[in-house]
């Protein structure tokens, strides 16, 4: 099924609260990212990440930019994805979040692969 420990932490979470950022950020990187096949989930990416978004200050999120830009992705909508995520990289690298440039620059290797 669509389950791990964390996954089953994150929905636990959201059912008590269902805008906490934590679960919502967890979840949505899980269904976009995960290396099972089975927990990625494309469509419930996507709607986690945009209600991820409307979170106050998550349009200046690099991070949450880049879980939406993963999202888009796995649901299949590589010029969304590479949009987002080259924006993601900009403001990682305006802030020098080297972990998180290093996530972004590994996303966008994968969306101009799948893109040729």
């Amino acid at each position: 099924g669509q389950s791990s420990p964390a996954s089953e932490a994150f929905i636990r979470a959201l059912k008590l609260n269902s805008k906490t950022i934590p679960a919502l950020r967890g979840l949505a990187l899980i269904r976009a990212t995960a290396e099972e096949e089975e927990l990625r989930n494309g469509k419930e990416a996507v709607r986690l990440a945009e209600f991820l978004m409307s979170s106050p200050g998550a349009s200046q999120n690099p991070d949450f930019i880049r879980i939406l830009a993963a999202a888009h992705f796995e649901s299949g909508d590589s010029i969304k994805s590479k949009t987002l995520a080259e924006n993601a990289l900009r403001m990682a690298y305006d802030r020098s979040l080297l972990p998180l440039i290093n996530e972004i620059e590994s996303l966008l290797i994968l969306i101009r692969e799948n893109q040729k």
